[in-house]
C-alpha cells in the first residue's frame, strides 16, 4: 500500500444517555496482567524487621513496590500516571488488585482497595527522638479524579496489636502538585514493631453499561521515616529526574526501521531533554549533564555532553534540551533497538537512583502511536453510537504491505461489549 493508511473502527455500542466520544477508565492493567501471578502479601515469606531510616522514592526498575521495604505488592509503581512528581517513579493507587484485576468488591458503594503496608520497622533503639513520617501525595494525576468520600488513608499500627489507628487522610478530587505531609510519631509508638500502611477508598461507577473501570487514581511518592526531624522539615537533599525519557520519533513510539531510514530527516525530533527538580530548599549544582544512545544489537554507544554545571534553586524545576542529530545508526537491515539514557552528576549525597531516565526506542515491523502502557480507554457512547465510526492515519513513506493490526480492546465489567459487533476496516490513500 502507498501514501497514508487509515484504520477505521465501526464501533457498535449500547450505552445510554447523548451520543458522545470520551475517555474511559481502563477495567485491567495490561502491563500488570503480562506478569507473573503475584500474591498480595510477602510478609509470610520474608518476616523482615526494618531498622531507620525508611526512604522509598520508588525510583526502581520494577512494577512492584521493593519487597524490601513492603510486605505487600498491591500497588502500581510507575512513570506514567504522576503529574511532576518529586522523583521518577510513583506508586499508584487505584481500583486494580495486584495482577492488574478489578477487585471483585468492585461496585458503585465505596470499598477499600489497594493497601501498602510496611515491614515491622525497630523503633525501641534508645535515644529515638521527634521520630516524623513524610510522604508526597497526588490526587487522579493522569488517571481518574477520586470523588471527595474516595480517600486516601495513612494508619499506624503498635508492634503488640492488631489494630490499625488512622492518623491522617485525604478527601478526593480533580488533579492537584504533588504535597508533602509529615506526620509525627507519638510516644507509644516508640517500639520494636511498628507499621504504617497507606489505603484508599473507591467507589465505581456503574450507571452505565460497559463504562465500569478503574478509578480514582491516587499517587505517591518519596516515603521517608527517620529521627530527629520537626514540623519543618520538608526540604530532601536531592535533585532527581521527574520525568522519563520520551521517544525521538515525531508523533510516533515506533515505526518500521525501513520506514524510519527513508524518513528520519522529517521524523526525528530536532533535541533531547530531561526534566529535573531541586526538591532541597537550598541553591544546588547539577553537571554533567548527558544524553547516551547505545545500540544494543552491537553495544556501540554515542555520548552527548552539555556545557559545564548549572545552578537550580530551591524546589526550581528545569527543563534542559540539547540539539541532535540522527543517533540511530546500525548495521542491522530489518529492525533496529536502541536504549535512551539521560543522567547528570549531583552531590555525593543524593539518592542516585533517579539520577537516571532510561527509554527503549524499537524499529522493527510495526506503526505505533501508543506507549504499551494506556492510561485511557477512548470510545462513543450514547443513544444511536451503533454505526459510530472512528479513524485513525498512519503515513507510510515508501510502498509497504499490511500485515496485521493489533488493537487493545478495553474490557468492560460484566463483559458488556461482548454482544456488539466491531468491525476493522482499512484503506489505501492511492494518489490523493
Amino acid at each position: 500500500m502507498r501514501g497514508i493508511l487509515v484504520i477505521l473502527l465501526l464501533l457498535c455500542s449500547g450505552f445510554i444517555s447523548a451520543q458522545q466520544p470520551g475517555l474511559v477508565q481502563l477495567d485491567h492493567n495490561p502491563v500488570l496482567i503480562n506478569q507473573p501471578p503475584q500474591k498480595s502479601s510477602l510478609k509470610a515469606a520474608q518476616n523482615i524487621l526494618l531498622s531507620l531510616p525508611f526512604i522509598d522514592d520508588f525510583s526502581y526498575n520494577s512494577v512492584y513496590p521493593d519487597p524490601a521495604l513492603w510486605e505487600n505488592n498491591m500497588v502500581f509503581i510507575n512513570n506514567d500516571y504522576p503529574v511532576q512528581p518529586p522523583s521518577l517513579g510513583v506508586a499508584t493507587f487505584d481500583a486494580l488488585d495486584a495482577n492488574g484485576q478489578i477487585y471483585s468488591a468492585g461496585g458503585k458503594k465505596q470499598f477499600y482497595a489497594d493497601t501498602l503496608t510496611s515491614h515491622p520497622i525497630d523503633l525501641g533503639v534508645a535515644g529515638l527522638q521527634n521520630v516524623y513520617l513524610s510522604f508526597f501525595y497526588q490526587p487522579q494525576g493522569m488517571g481518574d479524579a477520586p470523588e471527595e468520600g474516595d480517600s486516601l488513608i495513612l494508619q499506624f499500627k503498635l508492634a503488640d496489636s492488631k489494630e490499625w489507628r488512622s492518623v491522617w487522610n485525604c478527601p478526593g478530587s480533580t488533579v492537584q502538585p504533588f504535597k508533602q505531609v509529615l506526620i509525627p510519631l507519638g510516644n507509644d509508638y516508640y517500639q520494636t514493631g511498628f507499621q504504617f500502611r497507606f489505603m484508599n477508598i473507591v467507589s465505581l461507577e456503574t450507571s452505565e453499561e460497559g463504562r465500569t473501570s478503574n478509578a480514582d487514581h491516587w499517587h505517591i511518592d518519596y516515603v521517608r521515616l527517620f529521627d530527629g526531624r520537626n514540623e519543618n522539615d520538608t526540604a530532601i537533599f536531592d535533585v532527581a529526574m521527574i520525568t522519563p525519557v520520551q521517544t525521538l520519533i515525531q508523533g510516533y513510539q515506533s515505526i518500521p526501521w525501513n520506514q524510519f531510514q527513508i524518513a528520519f530527516a522529517s521524523l526525528m525530533k530536532p533535541q533531547i531533554g530531561m526534566t529535573y527538580k531541586n526538591n532541597d530548599n537550598v541553591t544546588r549544582w547539577v553537571a554533567d549533564r548527558m544524553f547516551e544512545f547505545t545500540d544494543l544489537y552491537t553495544s556501540h554507544k554515542v555520548q552527548i555532553a552539555s556545557a559545564g554545571s548549572e545552578q537550580i534553586e530551591a524546589e526550581q524545576i528545569i527543563t534542559y534540551n540539547e540539539d541532535i542529530r540522527n543517533p540511530f545508526t546500525t548495521p542491522s537491515i530489518d529492525s533496529a533497538y536502541f536504549e535512551l539514557k539521560s543522567y547528570f552528576m549531583t552531590d555525593a549525597g543524593d539518592k542516585k537512583e533517579n539520577d537516571t531516565a532510561v527509554f527503549y526506542q524499537l524499529f522493527k515491523d510495526f506503526f505505533a502511536r501508543d506507549d504499551g502502557i494506556p492510561e485511557t480507554g477512548y470510545g462513543i457512547y450514547g443513544n444511536n453510537a451503533q454505526g459510530t465510526q472512528v479513524a485513525v492515519r498512519y503515513e507510510t513513506y515508501r510502498p509497504d504491505s499490511l500485515r496485521a493490526i493489533d488493537v487493545y480492546f478495553n474490557p468492560v465489567a460484566k463483559d458488556a461489549t461482548s454482544k456488539y459487533i466491531f468491525q476493522i476496516v482499512i484503506w489505501a490513500d492511492d494518489k490523493g
